[in-house]
Formats: C-alpha cells, sequence, structure tokens
C-alpha cells in the first residue's frame, strides 16, 4: 500500500492554526522542505516542537532541498524552469514586501541572476547570515515550484499542500487565457464540510483517535478519492453534476459518522475546507466556469443553527510551462487546506 504524504510549504512549519491537525487526519504522512543543517535544529527548538513530535512517531517526513541544488541534472532542469516562469514577470507590479528564504533551500546561482535582474530595477535584495530576503511575489512562485519539484521526485504518493492560496496559483495557474498548450484541470471546492480538530487539539489525541479509529478513516478518505477519480474521468457536464450530487449525499453521511467519533473522543471540531486540482481526461467538458453543484446543510443540534457546506466544481488553467507528473495518473495536482471557523459544540 503506498502512503499518502501531504507535502507542506512554503515555511518549514505550517501556520499556527489548524492545517497541520487537518492533514494528520486525513493523510497517512505531512512533510516539510528542511535543509540539512536546520533539521539538526528539530529537536532544540520550539518552532519545531509538533514536527518533531510526529517525526518520533513515524508521522513527518524531511524533504531535503539539497536533493535538487546539489544535483547538477536537476537542478539545471528545475533553473530552467523557474527561468520560464519569471521571465514574462512584470517587475512594476512589485511591492515593498519582501520574505525570507533560508540560504539552503535555494542555489546560489539563481540568487546571483534574480540580483542580477533586481539591481537593473533597483530593487534590493538582502542578506543575513542564514536567510536572504527577495519579493514576496517571486518568493511564492520559487517556494511552489521547489515542493512541486519534490513532490513529483518522490516515490511515494506525494501532494503538494499550503495554506496560502497566492502560492498555488502563482505556480500553477496561467496569467493567459486557453491555449491549445496549456492543460486544463478540475478544480473542486469542499466548502465548510470537513470536520477537523480544533487548532488546540494536542496532536496525541488525533494520533490516538487515527490508531483507533483507522477504518472509519479509511472509509472516509475512501469516498474522497473515488470522487477525485470519477470526476477526473468525467467526459460531460451532466456527468459532473451526477457524480457531484451522488457524493454529496455519501459525504454527509460520512461526516456525521466521523463527527460522532470525534466527539466519543472529546475532540472539539471546526468545519473545514478542501480545495484541490486534478487532471481531466475530456477538458472540452468545460465551457462553464463555475457549476455549483451541491448544498449540504450541517445542523448545530442545540442552537438550531444550519451552517450550509457546499461541493463547486470548475475548471481551472494550468499553465504549460509545468510539467505533470504522471507517476500517479488519477492523482491531484494541489491541495489547499483552510479552516472555517464555523465551531461544531455538540454532536449531530
Amino acid at each position: 500500500m503506498i502512503n499518502r504524504t501531504l507535502l507542506y510549504y512554503p515555511n518549514f512549519v505550517p501556520q499556527k492554526g489548524s492545517w497541520l491537525r487537518q492533514a494528520l487526519l486525513y493523510w497517512d504522512k505531512v512533510g516539510s522542505i528542511i535543509p540539512v543543517e536546520v533539521e539538526k535544529r528539530m529537536n532544540y527548538e520550539d518552532e519545531f516542537k509538533e514536527i518533531a513530535y510526529l517525526k518520533s512517531e513515524g508521522l513527518f517526513r524531511t524533504f531535503y532541498p539539497e536533493s535538487i541544488i546539489y544535483d547538477d541534472k536537476k537542478n539545471l532542469k528545475f533553473n530552467k524552469i523557474f527561468q520560464e516562469k519569471i521571465k514574462d514577470f512584470d517587475y512594476t507590479k512589485i511591492n515593498n514586501s519582501i520574505d525570507s528564504i533560508h540560504k539552503d533551500k535555494i542555489d546560489d546561482l539563481i540568487i546571483y541572476n534574480l540580483k542580477k535582474k533586481l539591481d537593473e530595477r533597483k530593487i534590493i535584495v538582502c542578506e543575513s547570515e542564514d536567510f536572504h530576503y527577495i519579493p514576496e511575489q517571486i518568493m511564492y512562485v520559487y517556494m511552489s515550484l521547489l515542493a512541486k519539484s519534490l513532490a513529483d521526485e518522490d516515490d511515494e504518493l506525494t501532494i503538494p499542500s499550503t495554506d496560502y492560496q497566492k502560492y498555488r496559483d502563482s505556480i500553477y495557474k496561467s496569467s493567459k487565457k486557453e491555449s491549445e498548450n496549456n492543460l486544463t484541470s478540475i478544480q473542486v471546492l469542499l466548502d465548510k464540510i470537513l470536520p477537523i480538530p480544533e487548532p488546540k487539539t494536542p496532536l496525541k489525541e488525533i494520533i490516538k483517535f487515527r490508531k483507533k479509529r483507522e477504518q472509519e478513516l479509511l472509509n472516509f478518505r475512501k469516498k474522497i478519492g473515488e470522487f477525485e477519480e470519477k470526476l477526473s474521468q468525467a467526459k460531460e457536464q451532466d456527468e459532473i453534476k451526477k457524480i457531484s450530487t451522488k457524493f454529496s449525499e455519501e459525504i454527509r453521511e460520512g461526516v456525521i459518522e466521523l463527527k460522532h467519533k470525534l466527539n466519543e473522543y472529546k475532540i472539539q471540531t471546526l468545519l473545514g475546507s478542501l480545495e484541490l486540482l486534478s487532471k481531466v481526461t475530456n477538458p472540452a467538458i468545460f465551457n462553464v466556469i463555475i457549476v455549483n453543484v451541491a448544498n449540504i446543510p450541517v445542523v448545530l443540534a442545540t442552537t438550531g443553527i444550519v451552517v450550509a457546506g457546499s461541493i463547486c466544481v470548475g475548471k481551472y488553467i494550468v499553465d504549460k510551462n509545468i510539467e505533470i507528473n504522471q507517476k500517479f495518473r488519477t492523482s491531484p495536482l494541489s491541495y489547499l487546506y483552510h479552516a472555517k471557523m464555523q465551531k461544531i459544540i455538540d454532536p449531530f
């Protein structure tokens, strides 16, 4: 059985919030891009406390940027794609926002060429002992591309994931209209549907739940996986609507069952969202930008409040310069997790 890893980017660790807990609940493992020298500090610095704990439990994987940077062939290919991606970059739109990137995450040649381009436009690239400071828009592109490249070369099923939509879009989304060179993919939003542990939930409680309720979690994941695969194989829009409507009924049952089990373990939850991109076999099915196919009401028992979740399916044009890995043909291209702050207080 292939392990499924969600590879987080752009930072070493996710923002404080629900991403890590949501990923841990629904995926086999989580990972992050951490240089060798930084990894040595994981057991000693508070910033890495949670992922160090997950690593000790066998649930966290380190992805080393050096595996690309120090491999001449891979680095050459990566550099070429990166330069192509920023070739038409509009430097006049760069604002004053800068972001940091650890020096071991980026090749010296890329920084040299980047400084040269930015110097010509009187944009300064600063640095400290461990970090370069570059315009955040360029950072979006670089870190997104690095995550995708590391996921592509992994032997297991690894999907890049972020809690920043701007990072996902900066690498996948085409800035131009459809053309024969671009790839039409399917974009699915499961909005305010997934029960996820609150940000303050101890990781050990989620791990305990995973071990005790493995089959229920596998069944729930299977429903989402089958939905993704059926959508990718759809031949026409009516078929997408039928698949999505049926899934809305199945997922509601799955959510109620999973929520009951989480309540048994006294794990308080929020309603989370999942946005994914997948390949499609017939791009011609998309003549409409967005198809809103279902609404799933979730009733909070004591308050009587109805929170309307939804499933939205539409098209997403992937940049022609992004090579799509075919190792796992039905696997999604990217996941975007974010929590909606509707708190589920009581059982269904």
